[in-house]
């Protein structure tokens, strides 16, 4: 990691750069920018919730030097194009009866997955604060997490 980049910045910020930094040298390694470069998903967002970041902020990123990044089931494609690939456009699904193409199952398994990983007590304030939450912002919050983990996003 370059240290004049993480001179005079708080742990958070020095986390992401090097988890950017850790992604762009395995894309590097495997001919990025020559060719579009698909990394494992699981593999990189375990390391970046390993560090406490957030998979979309790097992603951001790494957006900001031209590094486009479409998730494709498994994987993560990296390119340094923004159009996205056809693997990765949305489908119509007219029949999908969730925000922005995911229907209700997915998004339950999601929100299974995740909760997985959950201690008792955070899944008790989840819960509570779920409870005291109005019809409108509950609907808000479904369509916020579809919006942020649609494929192709």
């Amino acid at each position: 990691m370059d240290a004049t980049r993480t001179a005079n910045i708080n742990p958070i910020e020095a986390r992401a750069i090097h988890m950017e930094e850790s992604i762009k040298h395995n894309l590097r390694k495997n001919g990025f920018p020559a060719k579009a470069v698909r990394l494992p998903f699981k593999s990189v967002y375990d390391a970046c919730k390993k560090r406490d970041i957030a998979l979309q902020d790097v992603l951001d990123r790494l957006k900001d030097d031209h590094i486009f990044s479409f998730i494709e089931g498994n994987h993560i494609l990296f390119k340094c194009t923004p159009e996205k690939p056809e693997s990765a456009k949305p489908q119509a699904t007219p029949a999908s009866g969730g925000p922005e193409g995911w229907n209700a199952e997915q998004l339950q398994k999601m929100a299974q997955e995740q909760m997985a990983s959950l201690s008792p007590e955070q899944m008790e304030e989840i819960r509570k604060t779920v409870e005291s939450m109005s019809e409108e912002e509950k609907r808000n919050l479904m369509e916020m997490a579809a919006k942020q983990f649609r494929p192709g996003n």
